[in-house]
């Protein structure tokens, strides 16, 4: 087998489950009248559905071979359908959206912070 056959699956998996815990406890900052099991489920469903554009969009890319721009903008739009997940399935769990910006887009921003500060400090860190 392939490594990148085996590396993809099993990456798209971590991030799934690190995107999904770690916005779980967004969405129930943001959304208090969701249960636990709920934020967990609307987090997970939508990091694995943004998390399967991704990996469609980077199979379509080593095909076709797209320029650097359009991968940055792939993150952007995989972060977009994220938020915009969440939110729509907060608003099914009785969730209002309020403002411009709904449960989703706070979560996911949150989530960018995050993953930021992560980076940041690890390369911090690293160069120690």
């Amino acid at each position: 087998m392939d490594k990148i056959t085996l590396q993809l699956p099993t990456g798209a998996f971590v991030v799934i489950v690190v995107a999904g815990l770690v916005t779980t406890f967004a969405v129930k900052y943001f959304a208090p009248a969701l249960a636990w099991w709920q934020a967990l489920l609307v987090s997970l469903v939508s990091a694995g559905a943004s998390m399967l554009f991704l990996i469609t969009y980077i199979f379509l890319s080593g095909t076709l071979g797209f320029p650097e721009l359009i991968d940055s903008l792939a993150f952007v739009v995989t972060f977009a359908i994220m938020g915009t997940l969440i939110t729509w399935q907060a608003q099914a769990y009785g969730v209002e959206k309020t403002g411009f910006v709904g449960v989703g887009g706070r979560s996911v921003l949150a989530l960018l912070a995050l993953s930021v500060a992560a980076i940041a400090i690890h390369h911090g860190v690293k160069g120690l």
